[in-house]
């Protein structure tokens, strides 16, 4: 396939650069493209960064395509990749003067691939029973533990795993000598390590990673804390009372699925999203559940509508919806009755990667910025003209959903939360139990810092930071970052300590 980039001079010799593969093996659908990532297809953005004209190459493949590949433009980002385990090929240039002498695009080594199976499971994967299982040998899945016990074989581990599918289980750890069965709530476990050769683990169903969650079937509502194999979105109404015991309440998905992008606001519907009022006539005016909302993007499969009477559900079934029930016994306000509804919906592959970063995300003090997709950044506490209410964590619209969450109430269970915290804020405006969290099957570390000197810090342990400026809160917001390692092709069927 032809490598061209039509804005580079001529004397770059662009015009005579293929990437091939040889004529005896099947096409691998491989294209490149001078003009954006193709829809429909997996992309890797090809890119030199003393190149202006190269932002929007991409090479693509099929959306059933086996091939996974990374991209890095420089040897310290090559080197990452080979201690991962992959193998990277020199893509050169010697005409063009513009530092094409450590481009490399990457992939783990694939021998024999097949086209009639999906990329998450090309290198090792198997049927047990109806179950679809992705296998890693002298690999363990440590931590996420929902039981244990001693199985026949390892066949009979897995088959226990789907069997408890209903009860969290999303993996499993075999020991191939004593024959213990680990099973796990989470893919990939908590903890993700090499090297233990007297284990075998295996994610169940892994081919659906990137798969949108179906309603109902893969949607739950729990009123006591998020259930274990799921992750949630927590949904809840500051004025309260306590004994009403909102503050446990989610809406949550299986963690083995793509985000859905469900987010919630206590505060009207949130800018730049589509949202559905959650409202409860009985509820007293004082406790403020007329300006509270579930919310999605505009561009979700998700249409969700809401009733607060077995009436008014029963209306939305006869239309052909299903209805997910949200009780919370300890509020006597007619929480009994409630739905949230839904057309069935199977859900679809998500073909776009994950954001890089830190190219793909970007911070806004004013607004949702045009091209992405955001997490209001908004403390309820802070004083309407420190205008947080406007404030935004965001990536780009053509990515899938990172699954990024802000929670002023601490950290949410199941979840991998940073602190979003600054010193100098007064202890009435509670800063210190807010959090951005991420699910735990994650790609993102993140970390963050509230001064200069440890952002500096930071980057002299190779990360970048994104700076969270208002510059209308008088309390030192002019110093603050949110820090990670530099990320591309970000794997959601990969597990975030074996990603680079």
């Amino acid at each position: 396939d032809r490598i061209w980039e039509l804005a580079s001079p001529a004397k770059y010799t662009w015009k005579d650069n293929f990437f091939c593969w040889r004529n005896n093996k099947a096409d691998p659908g491989i294209r490149f493209n001078m003009n954006g990532a193709v829809g429909n297809s997996d992309c890797v953005q090809l890119k030199e960064g003393a190149a202006k004209s190269w932002m929007d190459n991409f090479l693509c493949v099929p959306p059933t395509s086996p091939y996974t590949f990374s991209w890095v433009y420089s040897n310290a980002l090559r080197d990452g990749q080979q201690r991962d385990g992959k193998k990277c090929i020199q893509w050169i240039e010697p005409a063009d003067p513009q530092t094409w002498h450590d481009n490399y695009l990457c992939h783990y080594p694939l021998s024999y691939p097949d086209r009639r199976r999906h990329k998450s499971v090309q290198r090792r994967a198997s049927s047990v029973g109806r179950a679809q299982v992705c296998t890693e040998d002298n690999v363990d899945y440590w931590g996420a533990d929902l039981r244990n016990f001693r199985a026949k074989n390892f066949n009979h581990c897995a088959m226990e795993c789907a069997k408890d599918t209903l009860k969290g289980c999303r993996s499993f750890t075999f020991h191939k000598k004593s024959g213990h069965c680990w099973l796990k709530h989470t893919p990939f476990g908590a903890k993700y390590t090499k090297g233990k050769n007297d284990l075998m683990s295996a994610n169940l169903n892994c081919d659906s990673f990137s798969k949108l969650p179906s309603w109902p079937a893969d949607f739950k509502w729990a009123f006591a804390g998020p259930p274990k194999g799921y992750t949630c979105v927590k949904i809840w109404e500051a004025a309260s009372p306590p004994a009403h015991t909102w503050n446990d309440n989610f809406m949550c998905w299986r963690n083995d699925r793509a985000d859905p992008g469900f987010r919630w606001s206590m505060a009207g519907p949130i800018p730049g999203q589509r949202c559905t009022q959650i409202i409860e006539g009985a509820e007293p005016v004082k406790y403020t559940w007329r300006d509270n909302f579930l919310c999605v993007q505009y561009n979700s499969p998700y249409h969700l509508s809401w009733t607060f009477s077995n009436a008014l559900m029963s209306q939305q079934v006869a239309q052909g919806k299903k209805c997910i029930q949200w009780l919370e016994g300890a509020d006597p306000h007619t929480w009994k009755d409630n739905y949230l509804c839904n057309k069935p919906y199977s859900g679809a592959y998500v073909y776009n990667s994950l954001p890089s970063w830190p190219e793909d995300f970007k911070w806004s003090n004013a607004g949702v910025p045009a091209g992405y997709h955001c997490d209001r950044i908004w403390e309820l506490a802070n004083p309407a003209q420190h205008t947080w209410k406007d404030n935004f964590f965001c990536w780009r619209n053509n990515k899938a959903a990172p699954g990024i969450r802000f929670n002023m109430n601490g950290a949410v269970p199941n979840s991998h939360c940073v602190q979003i915290i600054e010193g100098a804020e007064p202890a009435k405006y509670t800063w210190k139990d807010n959090f951005l969290c991420v699910p735990p099957t994650s790609p993102y570390t993140f970390s963050w810092t509230y001064s200069n000197a440890l952002r500096d810090a930071q980057q002299r342990a190779g990360k970048t930071c994104i700076q969270w400026r208002e510059p209308a809160d008088p309390h030192t917001w002019n110093d603050n970052y949110l820090c990670h390692a530099q990320v591309y092709s970000v794997d959601a069927r990969r597990h975030r300590s074996n990603q680079w």
